[in-house]
């Protein structure tokens, strides 16, 4: 089989986060199954094939929204040969549409990989702080003329489509309410690569640069955003130094990545007298973020809920790399992460924005060394078993709904 894959996202110069590690996930196994081109605006870290990068245009007046849309139009006069392809490829974006139009034009099966409603990002920006004046400007505009072209491209994606690949159930669920044929969804969670991410992956070396010696570690690694829980993780960070002043000694906290909100969460444990037990490492490439989970000997998750009070439709790439490092997880029992994570068997869940149990779940994983060895060699055959990149794109292969050659 040969397939053609299109990344057409406009974000550049990315060296690590769930994007980055979800497109190099789904390159890497469909190489294997496949004779792949790839064609990209961008270099892209951690892909194993070979990457024909044809830089777009920005056009800054315009805006990158205007800009994505010509380099998908620049696209179409450029690719040759589409013809020998049995398959095509792309991950939805807000102004992108190239995957859909050569599908329809050369009669091959377009898979659009659809990880959220670039409708819903739209409408998402008006709870986002701004200044009075300017959140009215940026309102009358997105209502009068930037929401209805996203909406025109993504009904597009999703009427070409042959196959549609989302990460949760809330995400199918919502595209049937749009009236696309649920027959043609197929729910396929996120995934990991279990040969670099894997128990003893070079943690060692990060512990000595770190001085981190007897301690036990609790990690969090990614993005510092909202909904990925820092400034509640921060909190219970003091909370659980000062109800347990005991641990203070035997306890670090190792927080990977960097993100709008670190300077919120580095502000409330420079405010604390826990500083010292608090290391923030900033952004790890992607490659060198193995070793740094590996360091950790307890690794947490604490999403919350959309501000907006949508319902969580996420698949965290961290938590499929979390579970591969057979690691004890303290999670939020929040959507598809309270789906895959088993309570007590494969990680302790709390409730999502719940600083008190968010502790008491660290405080009893540090005190109890037996549950954290159960937990991680339960959550380690889970991932082998389910959630590995091999398994999501051949669940991909088996659903297309035309005959192709194998490779």
């Amino acid at each position: 089989m040969k397939a053609l894959y299109l990344r057409t996202v406009f974000a550049f110069n990315m060296a690590a986060g769930g994007m980055v590690a979800h497109t190099a996930g789904v390159i890497n196994a469909l190489a294997k199954q496949a004779d792949l081109d790839l064609i990209s605006n961008d270099p892209l870290p951690c892909v194993q094939v070979p990457v024909a990068v044809i830089k777009p245009k920005i056009y800054k007046i315009l805006g990158r929204s205007f800009s994505e849309f010509a380099y998908n139009i620049k696209l179409i006069f450029t690719i040759q040969n589409v013809g020998q392809y049995n398959l095509i490829y792309q991950r939805h974006s807000t102004a992108s549409f190239l995957g859909a139009f050569l599908g329809w034009k050369y009669g091959k099966p377009f898979v659009l990989e659809y990880n959220s409603s670039s409708i819903w990002k739209a409408n998402y920006r008006s709870f986002l702080p701004a200044q009075p004046v300017w959140r009215f400007f940026r309102i009358l505009y997105d209502t009068s003329i930037w929401i209805p072209a996203v909406m025109f491209i993504e009904k597009y994606n999703l009427k070409k489509a042959a196959l549609i690949v989302v990460v949760s159930r809330v995400i199918k669920e919502e595209l049937i309410t749009k009236g696309v044929d649920g027959r043609k969804i197929l729910v396929n969670p996120n995934g990991v690569n279990p040969e670099v991410y894997f128990p003893g992956a070079g943690g060692l070396a990060i512990r000595e640069k770190y001085r981190l010696r007897e301690e036990i570690v609790v990690g969090f690694s990614g993005t510092f955003t909202f909904y990925h829980g820092v400034v509640e993780l921060a909190s219970a960070i003091i909370l659980f130094f000062e109800e347990n002043p005991a641990l203070t000694a035997r306890v670090k906290f190792f927080l990977i990545g960097d993100g709008d909100l670190k300077p919120e969460v580095e502000a409330v444990i420079s405010n604390s007298p826990y500083k010292e037990r608090v290391i923030f490492t900033g952004l790890v490439p992607q490659f060198e973020s193995p070793k740094y989970l590996d360091a950790c000997d307890i690794l947490v998750s604490p999403h919350i809920l959309f501000g907006d009070g949508s319902e969580f439709f996420g698949s965290p790439i961290k938590l499929f790399e979390y579970m591969a490092m057979g690691k004890a997880i303290v999670a939020s029992k929040l959507g598809q992460i309270g789906e895959i994570l088993n309570h007590g068997k494969t990680a302790y869940l709390v409730e999502p924005g719940d600083i008190n149990q968010l502790a008491a779940g660290i405080k009893l994983l540090v005190q109890d060394k037996e549950l954290r060895v159960m937990l991680a060699g339960n959550v380690r055959q889970e991932i082998m078993t389910k959630y590995t990149w091999d398994r999501h794109v051949s669940r991909i292969l088996e659903m297309i709904p035309y005959k192709v050659t194998p490779k």
